[in-house]
């Protein structure tokens, strides 16, 4: 992640600027070879940090818009939820990013 810091205008050059806070964490994560090779074919080597970040979010959003039709259901007692509640979640998977 490439951190720009901008100087306000008038600002003295000798001032040095403020640290910036950083905004994400270093994980390691252990996959098995032929998954990091088709990883690397799809996205190019040197791109598997934003493929994971892509990959997490989708997964988070899925988890989310999962939770959100178990409640549906929960709350009808078990009966099979609407059709329009269905389509709502289908609308959400589709406008994931």
């Amino acid at each position: 992640m490439m951190m720009v810091v901008r100087k306000k205008e008038g600002a003295s050059s000798a001032r040095r600027a403020a640290p910036v806070e950083k905004l994400s964490s270093r994980r390691t994560i252990t996959i098995p070879p032929e998954m990091e090779s088709a990883i690397d074919l799809l996205v190019g080597n040197g791109n598997f940090s934003a493929f994971a970040q892509q990959a997490f979010a989708h997964e988070l959003q899925r988890e989310s818009i999962a939770r959100w039709l178990d409640d549906r259901e929960a709350a009808r007692r078990g009966k099979a939820l609407d059709a329009e509640a269905v389509e709502f979640a289908e609308r959400a998977w589709r406008r994931r990013k």
